[in-house]
């Protein structure tokens, strides 16, 4: 299964200008009256991914926010405000491509619920449902005992875990190769801790006996089995709590984990991957098992996603172009042919540019820009979803689908969360994995019992902005105005920085006159320095040794004066920007030569 930074869950500012710094800040809201049983979400924090440096040299005034709204589907207008003025507002929209709201997996399936609980369906041997119990369910049933509400859910071969709220993470289930992450080899009918993870944890990824997770930060943690080295800690020896992937403690932005072995998207666009190699699932040329990360040779720069399948890989790039590598038994490479692939070759057939994409057991489905998915390879229990049992070389269309917004595959049933709320599955059925009561293999999307209309876990976010801060410390609030299933919510105050902004003097005319005309002029404009941004305003004196020429007032970032020069010779001029409550000053000099 894939999972990467989710960037969600956030009310984030993005400083954009010249005199804005924003501490790092968070702050979660419970809907007052919520429609829906329980509570839904709305948060506050900082978002930094286009700024470089300490946050104390961060400056702007204007400030780019996103309002993000945790439900299922929330409709609506958001609201930035400070005290009672209001600063600006926004439509929520849905957040494509959102992923961690639901899991398929190898013989059971998850869901995070809209007021942040989570219900699972399917086989139970080891308690991989989390209801306390190892009855298997032909329909979602409540995983008990969370500790909080979570964010993403990830299933594995018989073991589930779970991202909470505040970034810890919870696991149940089989737990003989340490795959739990709480330092036993004990099974768990309803969540642990695991032991051991930073406590901002962005991203998880459950495979058949191991676990991963990613940090805020990039780092990537492993746990579990460690037959092939899918662990990436150089060894094969198990760990029942995890452990660091070798040159993996930063720069990462997505992960991916299934049988035997591992991948991890850096923020390069490199593609790393290690463990079980027979079948060529790494894509280094070889098929020997890598105890480490080794990169994925042949992929373009550009890689936007990663997906882990049985024995093989795939990924996207940033044109929405698809590609697959491993092993090929049923045409799951999209390349036409059943031929094995030791390097990744490029998935044949997309007619529509790929946003997301899902590597089972024998099947690979990608979800289009237009909410279309596409699936191909083997089809036995209609994994493809084209209400055909007919294997396919090259992708075919899922019936009946134009508004999936994320996409889970991890074996051989598959399902998505469409635009609405509502959850539709497909394929194997033979452990009740798509939970719609029954056994019976479904080659069409099928809804779970209990997840239609606004009922699965699925944000809105809001861009909102403002210009009007000036220096000092402001309380900004972020509110929900609610609609028809949530009530009406706003975040606890949060303070935001405002600090003067740096500038520098650019020289635009100098145009020095015979000496004693009054014709010459010189133009300056004052920028703001880079992450700096907006339109410093206030005067700049000009002078040449200890004698002021004049002062100007900048109109639209630039002044001009006109001077009677001094005598004819070489002279240096100084401009100056006095700076004020928002700006820091600034100055440069020039040589002239006066005729």
């Amino acid at each position: 299964m894939t999972l990467g930074n989710d960037g969600l869950r956030v009310f984030s500012a993005l400083r954009r200008g010249s005199a804005v710094v924003a501490a790092a800040f968070a702050a979660t809201v419970t809907l007052v009256s919520p429609v829906l049983a329980g509570s839904e979400q709305a948060e506050l924090t900082s978002t930094r991914t286009d700024l470089k440096g300490p946050a104390s040299a961060r400056y702007s005034q204007r400030a780019k926010f996103t309002a993000t709204v945790y439900s299922s589907a929330p409709t609506g207008t958001a609201h930035l405000k400070e005290g009672a003025t209001l600063l600006d507002t926004g439509e929520l929209q849905i957040l494509e491509g959102f992923s961690g709201g639901v899991s398929a997996g190898f013989d059971h399936s998850c869901a995070v619920t809209g007021n942040g609980g989570a219900k699972c369906w399917g086989y139970n041997r080891y308690g991989e449902l989390g209801d306390g119990t190892t009855t298997n369910r032909t329909w979602p049933v409540a995983v008990q005992s969370l500790p909080s509400e979570i964010r993403a859910i990830e299933t594995g071969g018989g073991h589930t875990c779970a991202v909470a709220h505040g970034g810890d993470v919870y696991c149940w289930g089989g737990g003989g190769s340490g795959q739990l992450g709480d330092g036993t080899l004990e099974s768990s009918l309803v969540p642990v801790s695991v032991k051991g993870l930073p406590t901002d944890v962005a991203a998880i990824a459950a495979g058949q006996s191991h676990s991963c997770a990613l940090s805020k930060d990039g780092a990537v943690l492993c746990w579990g089995g460690n037959k092939y080295g899918q662990l990436g800690d150089g060894t094969t020896v198990n760990k029942r709590t995890p452990t660091t992937v070798q040159g993996l403690s930063s720069g990462v932005v997505a992960i991916s984990v299934n049988y035997e072995h591992s991948c991890a998207l850096a923020d390069s666009g490199l593609v790393l991957c290690w463990g079980g190699n027979g079948s060529g699932q790494l894509g280094n040329g070889t098929t020997k098992d890598a105890l480490t990360p080794s990169a994925v040779d042949g992929l373009p720069p550009t890689i936007t996603a990663i997906a882990t399948g049985n024995s093989y890989t795939c990924a996207l790039d940033d044109n929405g172009g698809a590609y697959c590598w491993g092993y090929n038994g049923w045409g799951q490479l999209g390349d036409g042919t059943k031929t094995r692939r030791l390097r990744p070759v490029a998935v044949q057939g997309l007619q529509s540019e790929i946003t997301a994409i899902a590597a089972g057991h024998i099947h690979t489905c990608a979800r289009t820009v237009a909410g279309g998915v596409r699936c191909w390879g083997g089809n036995g229990g209609g994994r493809l979803g084209d209400g055909t049992r007919i294997n396919r070389l090259l992708p075919v269309d899922v019936v009946g689908l134009s508004d999936a917004v994320s996409l889970s595959l991890i074996k051989d049933t598959t399902c998505v969360i469409r635009r609405n709320g509502a959850l539709a599955c497909w394929g194997r059925n033979d452990a009740s994995q798509i939970g719609d009561g029954s056994e019976i293999d479904r080659d069409t999307p099928t809804m779970p019992v209990g997840f239609g209309d606004r009922t699965a876990f699925l944000p809105s976010a809001a861009k909102l902005r403002t210009d009007d801060l000036p220096v000092g410390t402001h309380r900004l609030k972020a509110k929900f105005l609610g609609d028809d299933y949530n009530g009406a919510s706003r975040s606890s105050a949060v303070d935001f920085e405002v600090k003067k902004g740096f500038t520098k003097i650019k020289w635009i005319r100098a145009e020095p006159p015979v000496a004693g005309a009054v014709v010459g002029r010189i133009t300056v404009k004052v920028d703001p320095v880079s992450p700096s941004r907006g339109m410093p305003i206030g005067d700049v004196k000009v002078k040449v040794g200890s004698t002021v020429l004049g002062t100007a007032g900048l109109t639209n970032g630039k002044a001009s004066l006109d001077w009677v020069w001094p005598a004819s010779g070489s002279h240096v001029v100084k401009a100056t920007f006095l700076g004020d409550g928002n700006w820091k000053k600034s100055s440069d000099a020039r040589t002239f030569q006066v005729e």
